[in-house]
């Protein structure tokens, strides 16, 4: 399927006609060219995988320590997956949920322990989920929860 992207538009030169200080009407055309094919190998964005970080807050951290909590983890995790080449932080807020953290990955399997790593290192692991997103199409996904593998309870994605 061919693509056309307006790249430029080609306005023609102002010149005056007489002393009434009157000038052309500028004309614009549109240059048509042709965008080059997308690799097909990648996933398209809205198919993108990624896990969703949830740190359930225990009820003696108020809502500001928990977001500056939330946003020093979420940082270390982007920092950790971008420094192995495995994803990057796209999203994050506190919800009913809890704390969450939403990341693009290259591959859940490769993420998950880098993840985990800054997880433990923070002492955040036994309050966290790590949900995987599943898509059942271009535009609606549910989770599945990864981590812990034991995990048999709900998952708001809140």
């Amino acid at each position: 399927m061919k693509q056309f992207l307006y790249l430029a538009f080609i306005l023609s030169s102002l010149s005056s006609c007489g002393e009434e200080g009157q000038s052309d009407a500028a004309t614009v055309q549109p240059v048509i060219t042709e965008q080059p094919p997308q690799p097909s190998n990648q996933p398209s964005k809205a198919q993108t995988p990624v896990l969703f970080v949830q740190w359930h807050y225990p009820d003696s951290v108020d809502g500001l320590k928990a977001l500056e909590i939330r946003q020093k983890v979420e940082n270390k995790i982007d920092a950790a997956l971008r420094t192995k080449g495995q994803g990057q932080w796209f999203a994050g807020d506190l919800g009913p949920g809890g704390a969450n953290m939403l990341y693009e990955v290259h591959s859940h399997e490769k993420a998950l322990p880098i993840i985990l790593e800054v997880l433990k290192k923070e002492g955040l692991e036994k309050e966290t989920l790590i949900a995987q997103r599943i898509y059942t199409d271009a535009e609606n996904w549910s989770y599945k929860v990864v981590y812990p593998k034991d995990y048999q309870g709900e998952f708001n994605d809140m």
